[in-house]
């Protein structure tokens, strides 16, 4: 899915809902719906981390405005017209994608048609792509990549992947999976960035993308970040070690408690660094 820019506000109603907020208050609730947009609309479940999203916290009024707009599960906070608003524009962005996707293949399939001169052993081709497991292929996906799991290949994503089989894949199940295993280990491509973007099945397989990734780009252009899990993994410690506390890194560690907790057996965290992240180490 493309980044998402809007974030919709129903004037009206936010006035009418806190008409009777100070100025500081109506900030912190701001600030709060943006974190939390950023979230996909969602607040972590730890009071103490969502108090230091405003720049002068304050406990009390933090609680105040999470029992009064925020419903509670075990997931975190969320606010339901935010939650209704981020699944719209999720919708909406990725019914674009697809459709923008389907003209850029009805574009290269009138393109192939004019320029064609199909021989029989092109024709025996054809006929072997369209018995292609497409199932497998969404299976040896989300079994391998790490984040971006597909539910289902529509029309869209089979005709995608028709059109690179052959060519980058040499119509083999085993070197789809070479590939898969080979980008699953770019730690940037699925969510190590300073977006937090992630790529997905489509943009893989467009073929400008797909060249930049089997050319080396995403391995080379971030300093050996993604070389690796290894020094991934070290990456990631050095930025939860090392960077300001601010909520994008507040953020940044509660998706990735589990390293945290490992670089604190293994003395590249202080179990005092560990709990300024809002990690608690017992």
């Amino acid at each position: 899915m493309s980044k998402i820019w809007k974030f919709g506000i129903g004037t009206d109603q936010f006035i009418a809902d806190t008409v009777d907020l100070s100025d500081d208050e109506i900030g912190k609730y701001v600030r709060m719906l943006f974190y939390a947009w950023k979230q996909k609309a969602k607040l972590p479940t730890d009071i103490k981390r969502i108090n230091q999203i405003p720049k002068n916290p304050n406990i009390e009024v933090t609680k105040y405005l999470l029992e009064r707009y925020f419903d509670k599960d075990e997931n975190g906070y969320t606010c339901k017209a935010q939650v209704d608003e981020w699944e719209r524009v999720q919708r909406i962005s990725n019914e674009n994608s697809e459709k923008a996707q389907a003209r850029w293949d009805k574009e290269k399939d009138i393109q192939g048609q004019c320029h064609s001169n199909a021989s029989n052993s092109n024709s025996n081709s054809n006929s072997n792509s369209k018995n292609i497991n497409y199932s497998n292929i969404m299976k040896a996906w989300n079994r391998i990549i790490p984040t971006s799991h597909i539910q289902q290949m529509n029309d869209t994503r089979k005709k995608l992947f028709r059109s690179r089989f052959k060519p980058y894949f040499k119509e083999s199940y085993e070197e789809w999976e070479k590939f898969l295993s080979r980008i699953s280990k770019i730690s940037f491509l699925w969510g190590s960035n300073d977006r937090q973007w992630k790529a997905d099945f489509n943009w893989v397989l467009n073929e400008n993308n797909l060249l930049k990734i089997l050319e080396g780009k995403y391995e080379t252009d971030n300093k050996g970040v993604i070389s690796s899990s290894n020094s991934a993994y070290q990456t990631r410690i050095k930025i939860l070690r090392d960077d300001k506390i601010t909520p994008f890194l507040l953020g940044f560690a509660q998706r990735n408690e589990a390293d945290i907790r490992e670089a604190v057996q293994k003395k590249d965290i202080t179990k005092e660094r560990a709990e300024e992240l809002g990690i608690k180490i017992d």
